[in-house]
Parts: C-alpha cells; sequence; structure tokens
C-alpha cells in the first residue's frame, strides 16, 4: 500500500524540525511517491524551495501549513491546510499573512477563527489537525456534542474538502479520538485520513531533534516538567511503516493518495508582477506618468530657479533628460512601479 506524507514540517518550522527540504525529496524519490507535501507551522516559508526541488525530481509538490487557529474562547488548535490551486495558495498565503499582520499577540502566532471563511477558504483542503486539533480539544473537555458540532461547521466552510486526520505515534489520547472521528464520520458523512508529522530524518535523530525543541522552547532536557509533544515515530516514515500502523485502516492510507491527487498548484516562476496603480478612468497608464512627472517637474524647477527668466533658460536640458527617462521607463513596461 502506498502512502503520501502529507504532514512535514521543515527547519523552517523554526521551533520543532530538523528536516530540510533536500531531506523531504530524497525520502519521498526513494518511497516512488508521486508527491509529497510540506506544511510547516504558521509560515510558507519553504514553499517555494520545496516546489522547485520536487518538480525537478519529478514529484508532484503539495503546498500547505499547519497553521494555528484562535478559537473564540482564546483556545489555540491546529487546522493543517493544502493548497489545491492558485485560489487556494493565494488564499493560504492571506490567511498566513492575517496571522503575523492581525491576529499574533503575546499569546502567539494565530489566525482568528473567524477569518476562515468559506469563500476565504475556497481551494484549499482541511486536516482536522489530529491531537492538536479542535475536536480533540473538545474530546479531552468531555464534549463530543461540541466536537461534532465543530466538525459540522468545517465541513460548511470546506464543502468536500474536510478530512479527519488520524495519526499513530503512540500517544496517550489517540485511541479515544480514533472512537470520536468514526463516530463523526458515520453521522455527518466524513472521510479520515493517514497521517504522520515527520520533524526528523528517521527514529536515530530524535535525540538531536528534542535539543531543538528544547533550545527553542528555554527548556532543560532534563527538566522532568517539560512538555514532550514528540517522539521516536516523529520521523520520516515510509509506505512499509504506515502500512503496519494503519494495516486495520488501508482505506486511511489510501485518503493520502487521493488528497494529493486534488493537490495541482501551478506556480509561474521567474516573471516579474508589478503592482497596479489606481488611475483615472480612462488615463493610460503610461500617459498618467508622464503628466505626474512633469507636474513633479514644474514643481522642482520652481523651486530650484525662482527667476522665470534663468528657469526657461535651463529648462530645455531637464526637459530633455525627463523624456529620456520616461522613455526607458515605459519602454520597459515599469510605469505602476514608479508611480507607486
Amino acid at each position: 500500500m502506498t502512502y503520501t506524507a502529507l504532514h512535514n514540517h521543515s527547519e523552517y518550522s523554526l521551533t520543532d524540525s530538523i528536516l530540510r527540504i533536500e531531506d523531504i525529496v530524497a525520502f519521498a524519490k526513494a518511497q516512488g511517491a508521486e508527491a509529497i507535501a510540506l506544511t510547516d507551522r504558521n509560515n510558507l516559508y519553504g514553499a517555494l524551495k520545496l516546489y522547485k526541488k520536487a518538480r525537478a525530481a519529478g514529484i508532484k509538490p503539495v503546498i500547505g501549513c499547519d497553521l494555528t487557529i484562535r478559537d473564540a474562547d482564546g483556545s489555540d488548535n491546529q487546522l493543517v491546510l493544502l493548497a489545491q490551486d492558485h485560489a487556494g495558495f493565494i488564499h493560504l498565503c492571506e490567511l498566513v499573512s492575517a496571522a503575523y499582520q492581525y491576529d499574533q499577540d503575546a499569546q502567539g502566532i494565530a489566525v482568528h477563527i473567524d477569518r476562515l471563511t468559506a469563500e476565504q477558504c475556497s481551494g484549499l483542503i482541511a486536516l482536522s489537525g489530529g491531537l492538536s486539533g479542535d475536536l480533540a480539544r473538545f474530546l479531552r473537555r468531555n464534549d463530543p456534542a461540541a466536537a461534532e458540532a465543530r466538525a459540522a461547521h468545517w465541513q460548511r466552510i470546506f464543502p468536500g474538502r474536510y478530512y479527519l486526520q488520524i495519526a499513530r505515534h503512540g500517544e496517550a489520547g489517540e485511541a479515544e479520538y480514533e472512537e470520536l472521528c468514526q463516530t463523526l464520520a458515520g453521522k455527518l458523512g466524513l472521510a479520515a485520513v493517514a497521517t504522520n508529522l515527520a520533524c526528523f530524518v528517521n527514529a536515530d535523530d530524535y535525540d538531536n531533534h528534542d535539543i531543538r525543541v528544547c533550545i527553542s522552547g528555554g527548556w532543560q532536557r532534563s527538566d522532568a516538567k517539560r512538555p514532550h509533544d514528540y517522539n521516536r515515530r516523529n520521523h520520516l516514515s515510509g509506505n512499509d511503516e504506515m502500512a503496519e500502523r494503519f494495516a486495520d485502516a488501508p482505506e486511511l492510507l489510501a485518503n493520502s493518495n487521493a488528497i494529493a491527487a486534488r493537490c495541482n498548484l501551478e506556480l509561474t516562476l521567474g516573471k516579474n508582477y508589478l503592482p497596479d496603480f489606481p488611475l483615472p478612468q480612462g488615463v493610460a497608464i503610461e500617459t498618467y506618468l508622464i503628466e505626474q512627472a512633469k507636474s513633479g517637474l514644474e514643481t522642482r524647477l520652481a523651486t530650484l530657479f525662482p527667476d522665470p527668466a534663468t528657469r526657461a533658460e535651463k529648462r530645455p536640458s531637464y526637459d530633455a533628460r525627463l523624456d529620456i527617462e520616461l522613455g526607458v521607463i515605459n519602454q520597459m513596461g515599469f510605469p505602476g512601479y514608479f508611480l507607486i
């Protein structure tokens, strides 16, 4: 049974991963994978690097983000978002930007749940976040009704694109969470998918990763009270290992491939995109730049040469130079850039 790794953090997840982009792509190549995902925590810093290296290796890149969602009660939960297409990628970029620009506070980086509207989330596939998601949080509060209501909410925001995310890391609460997912799947008609959060290459790298996490969090490794959010299973896990873990539910592995097949992001690289400058109706941007530049020159000449006679004498060289500069700018297609 083949499997697509949909939940991978790279070194760009500064607090919890030592995986390099090259490691992720090499793993996918060795597994014969058709696709590989990058879902860094609250950022897209490595997205283009993964996109280019995966494509160069003949592997489909799936670009996403393990995004922290701030609930109305102030609690933080994870939701893994994957871009299906270019529109989805833009929407994902906007959500990540909002987390940093508007919603971050002393509690940390997160995007407020109200920003995740159906329109804003079009072109995105959502995975429920596993034990780090809101469904598991409601379960820990012994409130399965709230979990069902939240799953139904996400189902409305992501119609046909919301999956119950199941990982088997050997953590406490996994069995109860899976039981909840089975109940929700039956009631709401939701599909589930197998994932494995990868933060290092193989199990032997766990100690190095644990040191990285302790440095990031400011903890001593010997501190018995520090959190232990990762274990030796948080490595890049291949087809055989995942088939063994999910021997009783191979359809969850198949769903990872189905989700990857739905993600077909195409990016145009190497092309400059200049901003659009708002123009008066019916005025060409080249003409508007010329008008504004000549108006500015008038103001400047009046400052440099208050005497009208001197100004008239000096003007020809300034006019000639301005014509040359404007000609070059408009010929190169940069009038919007210079107007802004």
